[in-house]
């Protein structure tokens, strides 16, 4: 305002329902048409009052009931911004080189039927393709860059740090959320439930169903919610305090999710399942590159297991000795689970997937025991 001119009270509030952006100088007028708001003036008193309504960037991921208030008189003086409400729940996602898939995984969170959150990016690539991709998509997503490449782990725990919701939700780059996910599992909270999740199902096409039973066939689409062994970290929501009680996930390796659910269990909180709360995974894979996979993964839990549990050396020397009937024990596990979601047909069909691919899981932990007991 130039000095001289009538006094003027300027009011704003944020709300999450579009895009839209006021320049701090914008006359009435100018505030009415482009943020849709009103003016009322009162120049006969003395006094100009602007009340505009700002609509908030990037639909979701604005803060639901956002508000400021700043006060100017005569140009000189101005009250510091009330700080906004913090969102009920942060969703966190690690990135790394994960520009070709994290556009879609943010418009998804963009659908969500619950609004009040915030979103966390931790983005460790050594280029700003993926950074690119985040503030193109949605500027109100809280990006975080790290210098040094990040284990997923190491950056959902990075995320979590900065994280200010009541609900810790996380997923991943590769996920798509359906609508209604964050809803689930906030209702599952507000019942009193601290620590919750759901499926990570498949995208459409035989492979990837048979990637999906193979992979995360402890977490099926199908049958109602209940009580569950462990959680897989793509789609798992945590209280807050039970967060900082448990002391974040191990950084060390990327089976930390289980161990993590193990930590929750033992403290006396009941890990709780919700089919009906998905993500989809939209990540392929290749045979040869499942059988990589397979092996790498079985040798990571292996050490993060022996290592967290503090297995004696006979342990996992009798892991070892199991090995050759262990991807059977997998596979009717697997079948349990099948059974609670009404889907025995379809495992029963993938029966021989499942067993060789378990076994070559089997055959990555077992070196993870040889490596213990011959160091």
């Amino acid at each position: 305002m130039e000095r001289g001119s009538a006094p003027c009270v300027r009011l704003w509030y944020g709300a999450r329902t579009g895009f839209g952006a006021l320049a701090a100088g914008e006359q009435p007028v100018a505030a009415a048409r482009l943020a849709g708001g009103f003016s009322v003036g009162a120049s006969g008193l003395g006094l100009r009052v602007c009340i505009r309504i700002v609509v908030g960037g990037c639909g979701l991921f604005g803060r639901a009931g956002e508000y400021g208030r700043s006060v100017a008189e005569d140009g000189d003086r101005a009250s510091p911004e009330v700080s906004p409400p913090a969102p009920k729940a942060s969703v966190i996602l690690p990135a790394y080189l994960s520009h070709a898939t994290i556009t879609r995984s943010l418009e998804s969170l963009q659908s969500q039927t619950f609004q009040d959150f915030e979103t966390i990016v931790v983005d460790s690539s050594p280029d700003d393709r993926t950074a690119d991709a985040v503030r193109a998509s949605c500027a109100e997503v809280k990006l975080i860059r790290s210098d040094k490449p990040l284990r997923p782990h190491e950056a959902r725990n990075r995320g979590a740090a900065e994280a200010s919701g009541g609900v810790l939700a996380f997923t991943d780059p590769d996920c798509l959320a359906a609508p209604d996910w964050l809803a689930l599992l906030v209702d599952w909270h507000d019942k009193g439930k601290r620590v919750v999740g759901g499926v990570i199902a498949p995208e459409a096409g035989w492979w990837n169903r048979t990637l999906h039973w193979i992979r995360l066939g402890w977490w099926l689409t199908g049958g109602g919610p209940g009580p569950h062994r462990e959680l897989a970290s793509a789609n798992t929501s945590l209280a807050r305090d039970v967060w900082l009680e448990l002391g974040s996930y191990g950084s060390d390796y990327f089976s930390c999710d289980s161990e993590l659910s193990w930590r929750a269990r033992a403290l006396g909180y009941e890990i709780w399942f919700d089919p009906r709360a998905a993500v989809t995974h939209v990540h392929p894979v290749t045979f040869t590159g499942l059988f990589r996979d397979r092996f790498a993964r079985g040798r990571d839990f292996g050490l993060m297991r022996s290592e967290s549990l503090k297995w004696p050396k006979s342990r996992s020397l009798g892991y070892m000795l199991a090995t050759p009937i262990l991807p059977l024990v997998m596979t009717l596990r697997a079948a349990r689970y099948a059974g609670s979601a009404g889907r025995v047909p379809e495992w029963l069909l993938l029966t021989p997937l499942q067993a060789l691919f378990h076994g070559v899981w089997c055959v990555g932990e077992a070196t993870a025991h040889w490596s213990r007991l011959t160091r």
